[in-house]
């Protein structure tokens, strides 16, 4: 038996069925009451009523609670191993953070965190600018073949998508960072030294994808060269969106179709690290790799009726 107190902890735990597994979530809010959560997209929790007060509030009670619930059936065996202490507070997340359970089966996937309800109308104009860029990306495939041997051409509407491209990267990058900095004042102006510190709470290295109609053009993996010693250099698509946009007579070569898909797949994947993989409803990627978050990492919905609580990031 495990004898663990609960009281002020929040406890993880992964149940399994010959089909796939959920996670719940659970802690003692008092002798009395016991908060329940089975991680999914209904975004709440619940409070049970204990009956038996007089019993030893430990993981295991915790279990038996939880698997005699009704949104659990007899199916589902608890994988003691997998019990984790939950990372964050009930309601507690981090601003314009995904952390969820992505699966290209969409029955298996996770956003705890509703995302048009936390960020109304600032969610909604990052999807409409992103599906607007997109579809003009799209448009040039009807002159030019998004293939290996076109990689090289550029021109005077690859330089225009790409700073458009771009600058919108940019400011997803600048909200992102002033939402998850406690105490550091808002800067007039942020650069790639600023713009770096997302690489890990993005999990940016672990994401690429792929043209959804063309199988033949490379995988894109956009930021997987990042790195702090030389954070412009080191993502080649950003370091030609400068060059053009100060230096187009100079530097116009560097608009290239290669630089332009590079760029439109970071954004894609900056969307899905900040709003989640199925927030995006027209795209021209696929995701193929994407970044698997440990259950102690995952959001815990607020009680039933409660609101959701920002915690920045580096705070």
């Amino acid at each position: 038996m495990c004898e663990i107190p609960l009281i002020g902890e929040v406890y993880k735990v992964k149940f399994i069925s010959k089909s796939h597994s959920v996670i719940c979530t659970f802690s003692y809010l008092s002798e009395e009451e016991i908060i329940l959560n089975v991680l999914n997209n209904d975004h709440d929790s619940w409070v049970e009523k204990l009956e038996d007060t007089d019993g030893n509030k430990n993981i295991d009670h915790a279990i038996e609670v939880l698997a005699s619930e009704p949104n659990l059936d007899f199916h589902y065996a608890p994988d003691l191993k997998s019990i984790v202490i939950s990372k964050l507070k009930i309601a507690e997340y981090y601003p314009r953070i995904w952390r969820g359970v992505y699966s290209q089966d969409y029955f298996e996937y996770i956003s705890t965190v509703c995302p048009s309800s936390i960020y109304g109308a600032k969610y909604t104009q990052s999807l409409v600018a992103a599906d607007s860029l997109f579809k003009s990306v799209e448009e040039l495939f009807r002159y030019y073949e998004p293939s290996v041997k076109n990689k090289e051409a550029f021109g005077h509407r690859n330089r225009e998508l790409l700073i458009l491209i771009c600058t919108e990267i940019e400011n997803s990058w600048r909200y992102i960072l002033r939402a998850n900095f406690q105490k550091e004042p808002e800067k007039d102006r942020y650069t790639t030294n600023d713009y770096i510190k997302l690489f890990d709470p993005l999990r940016l290295g672990e994401w690429t994808v792929e043209l959804a109609d063309y199988p033949g053009y490379p995988v894109l993996c956009p930021f997987q060269s990042w790195n702090q010693s030389l954070p412009t250099k080191s993502i080649p698509w950003y370091d030609a969106y400068n060059s053009v946009k100060h230096d187009r007579e100079g530097e116009f070569e560097r608009a290239t179709l290669a630089h332009l898909l590079d760029s439109a797949a970071a954004l894609h994947i900056i969307l899905c690290a900040q709003w989640g993989p199925y927030s995006l409803s027209h795209t021209i990627f696929d995701i193929v790799n994407w970044p698997s978050f440990e259950i102690k990492d995952q959001y815990i919905p607020p009680i039933r009726g409660g609101d959701w609580v920002q915690k920045p990031y580096f705070s």
